[in-house]
C-alpha cells in the first residue's frame, strides 16, 4: 500500500493465495460451515484480515478497483487425506521397476523418466495394480508420456499401522513407513468465481456470466474508454 501511495501508477493488480489454503484444511473448522464449532476458527481470520486489507484499497478514492476470488470453494463433507511417497526412488526400486530418473513434483505428484517406451509401458501396468488391504488403487492418476509417467499418489484415506499396499499378491508392506502426511483436504474447488468492482467499472462488466480469462477485456475496455 505504501507502494501504490508513493509511485502512482495508473494500473496495480495484486494476488493474494493465502486465503484459498486456509480454505483447503480448515473448512470444516469454521463457524460458516459447521455451526458446532467452538474452538478457534482460521477460515474466520483470515476473512478478517482480508477485509481490512481491502478496506485499505476501497479508500483510495482516486482509484476504482476490481476484486475476483478467480474460483471459490465449497466444503468437502468427506475429509480428504493428502500423502507424499517420503522416498521416491526406495518405494519405485523396492516394486522392481527399472527407470532411469525420477523427480518429484507438487505434493503428490511425480514425474519417471525411462530409457524407452518399453521401459514405461511396464511400470505403468505395474504402479496401476499397486493396491491397499482396502482395495483401493495407490496411483489412480498416471499419464504415460511416451517414455515417462506423471504419477499422483491418489490413495485419499486415512493412513495407519493397520493400512498395508501390495508388491505382488504374496508380498504386503506397512504403507505408513513409505509416505509423509500433507494435508487434509476440507474444501474443494468450484468453478464459480465472484467479482465485485467499484460503481465506475460496472457498467463494462457483460449481462451474463463470462471465464475468468475475460476479466483482461474487461480492464482494456475500462482503459480504451
Amino acid at each position: 500500500m505504501n507502494f501504490l501511495k508513493r509511485t502512482s501508477p495508473n494500473f496495480s493488480n495484486v494476488f493474494y493465495n493465502a486465503g484459498a489454503h486456509i480454505q483447503h484444511h480448515y473448512f470444516l473448522k469454521s463457524e460458516f460451515i459447521n455451526n458446532n464449532i467452538n474452538e478457534d476458527d482460521p477460515l474466520y481470520h483470515i476473512l478478517f484480515y482480508y477485509d481490512k486489507i481491502l478496506k485499505d484499497y476501497i479508500n483510495l478514492k482516486e482509484y476504482n478497483y476490481l476484486i475476483s476470488t478467480g474460483l471459490s470453494q465449497t466444503p468437502n463433507k468427506k475429509p480428504t487425506y493428502y500423502y507424499r511417497l517420503s522416498d521416491h526412488k526406495k518405494f519405485i526400486a523396492d516394486l522392481n521397476i527399472d527407470y532411469f530418473e525420477i523427480l518429484p513434483r507438487m505434493s503428490r505428484d511425480f514425474l519417471i523418466k525411462f530409457r524407452d517406451p518399453k521401459s514405461a509401458t511396464n511400470a505403468n501396468k505395474i504402479l496401476s495394480e499397486v493396491i491397499t488391504n482396502k482395495g483401493i488403487k495407490l496411483f489412480n492418476e498416471i499419464d504415460n508420456r511416451g517414455d515417462s509417467l506423471f504419477v499422483t499418489l491418489t490413495y485419499d484415506q486415512e493412513i495407519d499401522k493397520e493400512t498395508y499396499y501390495f508388491v505382488d499378491k504374496n508380498q504386503k508392506k506397512p504403507l505408513l513407513n513409505e509416505v509423509n502426511f500433507v494435508a487434509i483436504k476440507n474444501g474443494i474447488h468450484n468453478a464459480n468465481g465472484y467479482v465485485f468492482l467499484s460503481n465506475n467499472i460496472n457498467k463494462y462488466v457483460p449481462k451474463s456470466e463470462i471465464h475468468v480469462k475475460d476479466l483482461n477485456k474487461l480492464i482494456l475496455d475500462y482503459f480504451k474508454s
